[in-house]
């Protein structure tokens, strides 16, 4: 794409000292780039929205590491049941 400015925003398909920018902020004044995962099962306690990594390669099956969020209660209160996780 060559002007999304929307969703996914993709800027490069070539590193550029060793990285790829993908998301970039909407280009006015006081934007931020937001990159949001969102769990939309039923509230329930355990569940989780992480980000995750690996450096095993690409047959590695998943994510040695994970940052988000974990669900501590099952009720609508939002933010007060719902804790930064790192794993």
């Amino acid at each position: 794409t060559t002007t999304p400015e929307t969703k996914l925003h993709v800027i490069s398909g070539v590193a550029s000292s060793n990285r790829y920018n993908i998301i970039d902020a909407a280009n006015s004044t006081n934007q931020y780039a937001f990159l949001a995962l969102r769990n939309t099962s039923p509230l329930a306690t355990g569940n989780y929205s992480l980000l995750g990594f690996t450096n095993s390669g690409p047959t590695s099956g998943g994510a040695n590491w994970a940052l988000g969020s974990i669900r501590t209660g099952a009720t609508i209160v939002n933010g007060t049941e719902e804790d930064f996780y790192v794993g």
